[in-house]
């Protein structure tokens, strides 16, 4: 795993992006390999100038790593898997303990 952080005098120069590059291989479980590929992924625009080069010098390198990672984990999942899982399975709602109203709106005895 590559990883590369916003550089401040390339950020002045050409402009420079966080981003991280990965050699991924799938094999069976006898371990014959299935496929290999490269994926990368990166996170922010590179902004050239001296905005860019301000954005490099103070960006937390912690959080960059958070995004980094979570980014990365997002689009290799949907590489491999195709369409995304939705983001939390659907719980049915509890049964209800309330009363049923009768149709006069009174509660049933």
């Amino acid at each position: 795993m590559q990883v590369h952080y916003k550089n401040p005098i390339a950020s002045a120069l050409i402009g420079s992006a966080n981003s991280v590059s990965s050699t991924v291989k799938t094999s069976e479980p006898d371990g014959a390999n299935i496929r290999e590929f490269l994926h990368s992924t990166q996170i922010d625009v590179p902004i050239q100038g001296v905005i860019g080069a301000v954005q490099a010098l103070i960006q937390d390198d912690t959080n960059v790593d958070r995004k980094l990672a979570s980014e990365h984990a997002k689009g290799l999942r949907l590489r491999i898997f195709g369409e995304e899982p939705l983001a939390s399975p659907v719980i049915p709602a509890p049964p209800s303990t309330t009363v049923p109203l009768k149709e006069d709106a009174t509660p049933v005895s």
